[in-house]
């Protein structure tokens, strides 16, 4: 488990053993039930997909910028669906004709989108016309829409792309999404047309999970009031998970890593209760009250600056340019330019993923809605009585 570089990673014991599986060659003899069977357990992962909503005329700006024309199959679209091409297309539709027609049926949802395609930061990207396969029972969709379509693109989702007709089931969401331009608390249920209306309360009242994404920029080293944070001192927090463009993830229940004093201190650069405050209120105006009891909620933190990482490779070398940077910091503030990770817990690993935690983690809401809510300042927390759940991204 982890690393052999300088810079440890902490790997999941699961994707070793799924990754190892290609050397069973006695496959192609096993019963075809068998073989169906291990083609089903090998897509049953959970994945979160970012996708951006776009105006119809933005789209055609981008694509006149690539020299490139709208497709026949995407003429009469009235939003673009942008997905990040990168590992959205499962492995299992290349291998053979079997496990493709596997693939085609657990991704039953096909939806005509747009890719930007490039599998690493090394290579030339550029938006295509093409279909993201998606799975709503296993995949989380997370949706950053700046068009005021998004109840548009959840009616489309429900009752065109989906031949069961059952849509969205699980949910990532951040702030901007839901209370920025054309964010869905924005939206009064009064204004929809009848169809859109009971399209989005019946994806609201079945949704199985949520996550509310906070995705810092701060937290695994903060320098000091340049950071935001309320001390003038420099502070490194290795536990930290990072993210990365890798999309599988694996649930690993509590944090395995020893991070109990990094967890004492934890800065959050931004109230996340502000998300299930602006929830509740989107559920109130829907349904008059601001709980839907079988959906799980949870806070997904994770620091974003990684975001460029898309593979093993990428995440060597960005912990490498975060050294850098940490040395070079804390010797111009006259400090010890320590390396990351020195006298911090014993050998914490670096995840690549993200942390789960209860939404009352993070302090107590409102009773009343109507007393609106106020929102705490950058400031550290001290998590350890809600030791967080890790997910794991699949870097390849």
């Amino acid at each position: 488990m982890g690393s052999s570089t300088h810079f440890p990673i902490f790997t999941s014991a699961d994707v070793t053993l799924i990754a190892s599986m290609h050397i069973f060659t006695l496959f192609p003899i096993l019963p075809a039930e068998l073989r169906i069977n291990i083609w089903q357990f090998a897509l049953e992962r959970q994945r979160i997909i970012k996708l951006r909503l776009r105006d119809r005329w933005l789209m055609d700006g981008l694509l006149a910028q690539q020299e490139e024309t709208r497709p026949q199959t995407h003429e009469d679209e009235r939003y673009g669906l942008v997905v990040d091409g990168y590992q959205t297309l499962s492995k299992l539709f290349r291998v053979n004709r079997e496990s493709r027609d596997a693939a085609l049926g657990f991704y039953r949802v096909h939806l005509p989108c747009w890719l930007i395609k490039g599998a690493t930061t090394r290579e030339a990207i550029a938006m295509k016309p093409g279909f993201l396969y998606f799975n709503p029972e296993y995949d989380f969709l997370h949706i950053s829409n700046d068009t005021g379509q998004v109840i548009d693109f959840l009616h489309d989702l429900k009752t065109v792309h989906d031949p069961q007709h059952v849509g969205l089931l699980n949910l990532a969401i951040d702030q901007n999404s839901l209370t920025g331009g054309g964010g869905l608390c924005g939206v009064d249920p009064s204004s929809l047309a009848p169809p859109l209306r009971t399209s989005l309360t019946g994806t609201l009242s079945q949704l199985q999970e949520v996550f509310f994404v906070q995705d810092q920029h701060t937290g695994r080293h903060v320098f000091g009031y340049w950071s935001g944070a309320p001390t003038s001192e420099n502070h490194m927090n290795l536990s930290f998970p990072l993210t990365a463009m890798a999309l599988n993830f694996d649930r690993l229940g509590a944090d395995p890593r020893p991070i109990s004093q990094d967890l004492g201190k934890v800065f959050i650069n931004a109230d996340p209760r502000g998300m299930v405050y602006a929830w509740r209120r989107l559920l109130h105006n829907h349904f008059g009250d601001g709980v839907i009891p079988q959906t799980e909620h949870r806070i997904l933190l994770t620091f974003g600056s990684s975001s460029g990482v898309y593979d093993h490779r990428d995440a060597e070398e960005w912990l490498q340019k975060e050294q850098d940077i940490w040395m070079k910091q804390t010797s111009k503030d006259g400090q010890s330019s320590q390396l990351l990770g020195d006298g911090s817990e014993a050998a914490v690993e670096n995840a690549f993923g993200f942390w789960l935690f209860p939404v009352q983690a993070f302090g107590a809401l409102p009773e009343n809605l109507n007393d609106g809510f106020r929102f705490e300042p950058p400031r550290y927390m001290d998590l350890k009585e809600h030791w967080p759940e890790l997910g794991l991204l699949s870097l390849p």
